[in-house]
This record gives C-alpha cells, sequence and structure tokens, in this order.
C-alpha cells in the first residue's frame, strides 16, 4: 500500500508584487470527464451575473478519446455480426457520454483575477489551491448551463472541486505565461496492492443493507431525498439540493405533528386539515408544542437548529423567487446545511418511530 499526499511542482515560480497583480490573470486546466462538443481552441467569454466587469474564458484544448474493444463491449457491438473495425476509430454518441464511455476532454479556464500559487505554507497553499478549483468550477457550471441548453447535450454533470485530482494552475500576462504549478492527488490517495483487493464495508453494513432493502415500511423512503441531496451536492447541484433536504424534512415534520395530535385524540381528517395549514416556519417553531421538554431539549442539543432555518431561508428565496440569493457555491457550506438537515431528520425519524436509513448508528459505516 503507498499513501499520496498532496503534491505540487512549480515552474519559474516568481513572486509578483501587489501594485503589478491587477495585470495578472490566473488560468487553470482540467480534466473534464466527458467530451464537450465544441471546438478545440474555440474561445468563449464568461461574464457572471455576481460580477459583470470581469470576463473570464473557457475553451476546450484536448480531446482524449477511448477506442478498441472496450468502446465495442461497451456499445454492445460484440457480435459477430455486429462487430466493428475498431483500429484507429472512436465513438460518438448522438445523445451525449455523461460517464465519459467514450472519452474526456481538456479544458482551461482564465479567471480574470489573481491568486496567489506559491507560498512556504504547505497548508495555506493547498486551501489557496483548493478555492481557486471552487472558483473555476462555478464558472465551469455556469458555462454548462447555457452550453446544454443551448448544444443540447444536457446529460453532462456539473463539477465540484472534489471531481480533480490533479491539474494545472498559471499566471497569465497580456496572454503569455509568466508561472505555472503542476498539482497531482489534491485529496489524498491511497494505492493498494491488487492482491489486497478492495476496501469493502464489514459486515454490520451489508447485514443493514439488506435489512432496508426487504424493509415494508413506506415512510422510510422519505429519507431517500435525503440521500438525493447528497448526491446533488457531489454533482455540483447544490441548491438543488438544498430543496431536496428540505422536502425531506417537510415530510418529517408533518408525520410527527401527525404522530403527536393522533395520540392525543384528534380526528385524522381534522389533524389533515390542521397540518395543511402549517407553514414550514410554524413547524420548527411549534416543535415544543408536541415533544415533552427532555425530548426537545435533546433535539435542540443534538442538531443546529440555527443551521436548518438558514438553509430554509435559502431554500424559500431560491424557491419562490428563482434565485440564488446567497450565492451558494462552495462545497463544504452546503455539505454543512444538508447534513445538518439530514441529522435532524433522523432524530425526527426516531420520535416517530419511523426507521431512517441515514442512520448511522445502525451500521457503523
Amino acid at each position: 500500500m503507498r499513501e499520496f499526499r498532496p503534491y505540487s511542482k512549480r515552474v519559474n515560480p516568481i513572486h509578483i508584487n501587489i501594485r503589478d497583480r491587477k495585470e495578472i490573470k490566473t488560468g487553470v486546466r482540467l480534466s473534464i470527464p466527458y467530451m464537450l462538443l465544441l471546438k478545440i481552441g474555440e474561445t468563449y467569454k464568461i461574464r457572471l451575473p455576481k460580477n459583470k466587469v470581469k470576463e473570464h474564458e473557457f475553451r476546450v484544448i484536448n480531446r482524449v478519446h477511448y477506442d478498441g474493444q472496450n468502446l465495442v463491449n461497451w456499445f454492445g457491438l460484440d457480435l459477430p455480426e455486429l462487430n466493428p473495425d475498431v483500429n484507429n476509430t472512436s465513438a460518438y454518441n448522438q445523445i451525449g457520454d455523461r460517464f465519459g464511455m467514450t472519452g474526456y476532454c481538456e479544458v482551461e479556464i482564465i479567471i480574470d483575477r489573481f491568486y496567489e500559487l506559491f507560498s512556504e505554507a504547505e497548508d495555506d497553499i493547498f486551501k489557496m489551491y483548493y478555492k481557486l478549483l471552487e472558483d473555476a468550477c462555478e464558472i465551469y457550471n455556469y458555462f454548462l448551463d447555457r452550453y446544454s441548453a443551448v448544444v443540447r447535450h444536457r446529460q453532462v454533470s456539473k463539477l465540484t472541486p472534489l471531481d480533480f485530482q490533479k491539474f494545472t494552475a498559471f499566471h497569465i500576462k497580456n496572454n503569455e505565461v509568466v508561472s505555472s504549478v503542476h498539482v497531482a492527488a489534491l485529496h489524498h490517495v491511497v494505492f493498494i496492492e491488487k492482491k489486497d483487493g478492495v476496501i469493502i464495508p464489514q459486515s454490520s453494513v451489508t447485514e443493514r443493507l439488506q435489512e432496508l432493502l426487504q424493509s415494508e415500511c413506506d415512510e422510510g423512503n422519505i429519507a431517500t431525498f435525503g440521500v438525493s441531496a447528497v448526491r446533488q451536492l457531489f454533482t455540483g447541484n447544490y441548491l438543488t439540493g438544498i430543496v431536496e433536504s428540505i422536502t425531506q424534512l417537510e415530510a418529517y415534520l408533518h408525520l410527527s405533528y401527525k404522530k403527536a395530535f393522533l395520540e392525543r385524540g384528534i380526528d385524522e381528517k381534522q389533524v389533515e386539515t390542521l397540518l395543511d395549514s402549517f407553514t414550514l416556519r410554524k413547524f420548527l417553531d411549534s416543535l415544543p408544542l408536541i415533544m415533552n421538554r427532555n425530548e426537545f431539549l435533546r433535539l435542540s442539543e443534538q442538531n443546529d437548529l440555527s443551521l436548518i432555518n438558514q438553509a430554509v431561508n435559502i431554500r424559500n428565496k431560491y424557491v419562490h423567487l428563482g434565485r440564488n440569493i446567497d450565492e451558494l457555491k462552495k462545497f463544504e457550506q452546503v455539505e454543512k446545511y444538508i447534513n445538518a438537515i439530514n441529522n435532524f431528520c433522523v432524530d425526527l425519524s426516531n420520535f416517530c418511530g419511523i426507521d431512517n436509513m441515514l442512520d448511522k448508528s445502525k451500521s457503523g459505516w
């Protein structure tokens, strides 16, 4: 087993005075895990809504096509009567290839601002590289929405900094590269000997999986919104992730109140009519009315309710105004919101007596 920590190789690492930095732009070269249907070298100018003065650039600089027998197998053409000549060929899939099975492309993003690329403080510089990737992904994802709408290549996914282990960053002045850095294993990687196999979950995890797959509890399916929220997070759809997590939250709150009111002898039709009049804010604010003091104290101590309320505000602004008012663009920022809501929903489901698939205590993984 070999372990690799983040590594960087610097090329001409010159110090740039603060007064000269306004003339410097920062570029980054990335490998996008699928093909973009664009001409190599064609430049697209991008101005983000939050700062229309800054003009960024995007271009595809290379394509890497997969060819040979693997492609034939992937498309199901490995039959005697269909098997094509695979020598010196590549594949094109008309409806797009979001998994990058036919190949990938290399792109270049020029950001209209200076980023520090060279520092003696290793932790600080890798944080800056991550920040650079965050901003590059914001520009790329803005581009991708418009590309997907016009080119109709809509299956491809947005990207986050966690999608990149290697990249090249560089300073550019008057269209000339003046210094650069090559980064590898940004998120840490471990190479395992083939004889050791792959890392697999312990038996408690696989037993839990078997249990959930055989479960007949319909309410347990609500947690799939929480799972989907995490999936949206990792595919760069930050606001969609927030919305899906809040959808899960509303459902568990509704069940919690219904359980409490039915236990108090209120007719089920009356309960449904009453709950239909509740807003999400009222559901959250009225929790002390349906729980005893110890239950609510435990819920408050184990969960960051202020963080959940912030997420609700973000969701409301997005759903009702159609805008990213809070400029959500940081992976860790959105991850905190989604994790907070998912953990809160686990506690609510326990209050309702519902088995929640996101309950980590039941698998230990």
